[in-house]
């Protein structure tokens, strides 16, 4: 993670609440996707086009649901998010058919990191 982004990683022992300004004031977001009929299938296709690379993108979880598929990710602010969506993400999606409704998002407060 960058020094300058919001929410540094930190351990219960000493979990405090962050959220300062990333670079320009931006607050670091998270986004959760919710894709209703995937399945790993779909989502390993996008992965696998898109590659890891996402500058900006703290984190990336992504899961089955009862209803499909759930995608959690952090970004170091929403100017980052938007632009990785609109240039990389959407055109992926298309092409392989995994639409996600929009994504719910908040700032974060806090992240909690288990020690190594």
């Amino acid at each position: 993670m960058s020094s300058n982004a919001v929410a540094p990683k930190v351990s219960n022992d000493d979990a405090l609440p962050v959220g300062q300004p990333a670079r320009g004031g931006a607050m670091t977001r998270a986004f959760i996707f919710e894709v209703p009929g995937a399945g790993a299938e779909e989502y390993d296709a996008v992965m696998k086009t898109l590659g890891h690379d996402a500058p900006g993108r703290l984190y990336h979880c992504a899961g089955p649901t009862e209803e499909g598929w759930m995608v959690v990710d952090v970004w170091e602010s929403q100017e980052a998010f938007d632009a990785f969506l609109a240039e990389r993400l959407l055109p992926v999606a298309r092409k392989v058919g995994f639409f996600a409704s929009m994504p719910q998002s908040f700032p974060v407060h806090n992240i909690v990191e288990e020690p190594n």
